[in-house]
């Protein structure tokens, strides 16, 4: 992996900044504070997210600002690879936001931790580092704080081997052999469980060998019941074919009684409806010679259309009188007109219109008219009402001789309407003597079926005795074969009962058998595991660890000596990983040695970490990439010296070296400079 751009907005001490960082040895130059480490914490967060007490958003996100971001771009395995991500300050904290990665070309959004997946898988690093807090891996192969390496190489022995052995990825060999211990124990409790179990299994095997002897005793009982249980079946179907014969012959001896039932319904019917002739007939012929006594000649004058000319003359009156009267009442109108005009222009003093003064020879003048206008009004009036009183009693006269004549045709449809009653009295005694004598012989016939049917009754008058007699016989019959079905069903029954207690034992025999079986599995593989198993993971992790403790020592020893090359001070590991320091054949305390002396036992200490962590993770994508936090810290002239040979001697494609020792400027290939002004970093060369 080589790390080509990284661009920080509201990160820390920067707000935007955007850095390059060309192959071969890259020098971050700057006073303490300019933002050095600032990148280097960035890039970690670029591609891990934050971390839980190692790496905050809080200690990212610039003081005062709402939202920050990286964006780091890397070239992985000849990859373009683009890494955004985001933080974001809320009421109570400052969180990871969404962000994204874009893998050749091809972007993917994602949440922080489906972004760190992607990440690890990118750099090929061990899945199980998604869920931890700490990349340990990244941590000791590529950028380790001078803070943290100083934990390792003076804290406790134990804490030491702990954190190696999860660096070295050993620590699943301790974990195999205590969770083999856990499974060794949850054994043991799952074989006493099994013993527990399998305890009455032979008593179960015995219990179902009764139980089936038992069976074979009922099933000899259930077969003696077939023969007298079939011989019961045919007693009692023979009986039932009895009595069906028997049922049939009540069932016909119930159809003639219906039968005879409706016989006599309808003679009495027929009885009844001969009585009721008769005397509609009697009372027909005597309202028949009533009506012969009465006048019934029918007068042919036609009064309708004599009806219908007075009715037209009426009409004819009524108008001509409507006429009058529509002149009385216009004469009445003008009348009371001349006399409103007479009575206003006697009482006229000014004319209305010109307000002169009225003359009284005109005012006399227009009352002369208008009373010799009342006084011919006066007269035609008269005149009309002579007229009004002659055409009422013409109107009048008419009118009494239309009523006389509507009395004659009253009297003339009652005549016409005895006559037709006469005649239908007549037409209806007809009709019912013929009937009645329909009737005499319909009686005649109904009596001789009868007398046939009764006949026919009484010959069957004792079957009803014969079918008690039959129906005592199959109750007795069904009796007998329910007491041997009882007793059947008594046999089936405890049959099913035992055969389902025989299937019961024979699973739950079945469930102990294979128990027993487990429980000889499980003793073998208890043996297995407790003498075989467990002593190899032991073996295993003490060999790997017996190799990478050589590889290591000899790294120590190696890069040391090429720092500090006294012959004086020799370097080597003890059995806990712990630096050994040599001082003239004596051993001396690691705080005994000088600042120079201290960082160089450090520092190699971290590069011999890197080599064997990548040579045991072969495949991971991170071994072309150093980054050394401040690693001339105390260090002489000729220390530094020396540190051009060793950087010549890493085989990186990319050495970023964090420093604010001008001399190292003179053995790298790059220096990107920093500086910070007003609590803003920036690059500035």
């Amino acid at each position: 992996m080589r790390i080509k751009k990284i661009v920080l907005e509201n990160i820390r001490s920067y707000v935007k900044e955007e850095i390059e960082f060309p192959e071969g040895k890259v020098l971050l130059s700057g006073n303490i504070g300019s933002g050095k480490s600032s990148i280097l914490l960035s890039i970690e967060f670029a591609l891990f997210g934050v971390m839980r007490s190692e790496l905050s958003g809080a200690s990212l996100l610039r003081n005062g600002e709402d939202r920050g971001s990286v964006d780091l771009f890397l070239d992985v395995e000849g990859k373009e690879v683009e890494i955004f991500r985001t933080l974001k300050r809320t009421s109570s904290s400052v969180s990871q936001d969404a962000g994204y990665i874009v893998i050749g070309g091809l972007r993917k959004d994602g949440t922080a931790i489906e972004l760190k997946q992607a990440v690890i898988e990118l750099l090929n690093y061990p899945n199980d580092l998604i869920t931890k807090t700490k990349s340990y891996v990244y941590r000791y192969t590529v950028y380790t704080p001078q803070e943290e390496m100083k934990t390792i190489l003076l804290g406790d022995k134990e804490g030491r081997l702990e954190t190696l052995r999860r660096v070295f990825g050993i620590d699943k060999y301790k974990r195999i052999s205590q969770n083999a211990k856990i499974v060794s124990s949850n054994l043991k409790e799952r074989k006493k469980e099994l013993n527990g179990r399998i305890a009455d299994l032979d008593e179960k095997v015995i219990q179902k060998q009764q139980i089936a002897k038992n069976r074979e005793e009922i099933s000899v009982l259930l077969s003696g019941l077939a023969a007298p249980l079939e011989l019961s079946c045919k007693e009692v179907d023979s009986a039932r074919n009895e009595i069906k014969l028997i049922e049939d012959s009540i069932s016909q001896m119930k159809e003639l009684k219906k039968e005879m039932a409706v016989r006599d319904a309808e003679l009495n019917e027929k009885m009844k409806r001969k009585g009721s002739v008769s005397s509609e007939i009697k009372s027909l012929e005597l309202e028949a010679e009533n009506l012969r006594k009465d006048n019934l000649e029918v007068n042919d004058t036609d009064f309708r259309s004599k009806i219908a000319e007075d009715d037209l003359k009426v009409k004819h009156l009524e108008s001509e009188l409507k006429d009058v009267r529509d002149g009385i009442q216009e004469l009445k109108t003008k009348k009371v007109m001349s006399e409103t005009i007479k009575r206003k222009i006697i009482e006229l003093n000014n004319c209305p219109t010109c307000y002169q003064e009225v003359s009284g020879e005109y005012k006399s003048k227009i009352a002369d008219r208008e009373s010799s206008n009342i006084s011919g009004f006066d007269s035609l009036s008269e005149s009309l009402r002579s007229k009004e009183k002659s055409f009422e009693e013409s109107i009048s006269k008419l009118r009494a001789e239309i009523d006389s004549f509507r009395k004659e045709m009253h009297n003339l449809d009652l005549v016409k309407m005895k006559r037709k009653s006469l005649d239908d009295k007549i037409k209806r005694i007809d009709a019912l003597r013929k009937e009645e004598s329909g009737l005499k012989l319909s009686i005649g016939e109904i009596n001789g079926k009868r007398n046939v049917l009764f006949e026919r009754i009484e010959g069957m008058s004792t079957i009803e005795e014969v079918y008690a007699t039959a129906k005592r016989r199959l109750d007795d019959s069904i009796s007998k074969r329910q007491a041997l079905e009882l007793k059947r069903i008594e046999f089936s029954t405890k049959l099913n009962s035992l055969k389902e207690s025989i299937d019961s034992l024979d699973k739950e025999i079945f469930r102990k058998m294979e128990d027993k079986m487990k429980l000889e599995r499980m003793g073998q593989l208890l043996h297995w595991m407790d003498e075989h198993f467990v002593n190899l993971m032991l073996t295993m992790e003490k060999n790997i660890m017996l190799k990478v403790h050589s590889d290591f020592s000899q790294m120590f020893q190696r890069w040391f000596g090429l720092l500090v090359d006294n012959g004086i001070i020799k370097v080597r590991l003890d059995d806990s990983f712990s630096p050994v320091i040599e001082q003239n054949g004596f051993e001396t305390e690691y705080e005994f040695l000088s600042g120079g002396e201290k960082t160089a036992a450090a520092l190699a200490y971290r590069l011999a970490l890197n080599q064997v962590i990548n040579n045991i993770m072969s495949t991971i994508n991170t071994k072309d990439l150093i980054i050394l936090d401040e690693p001339t810290d105390g260090f002489s002239t000729e220390q530094l010296d020396r540190l051009r040979r060793l950087f010549a001697e890493l085989d990186v494609s990319q050495l970023i070296i964090v420093s604010h020792e001008q001399k190292v400027e003179s053995f790298v290939d790059n220096v990107i400079r920093l500086s910070k002004t007003e609590h803003v970093s920036r690059v500035t060369g």
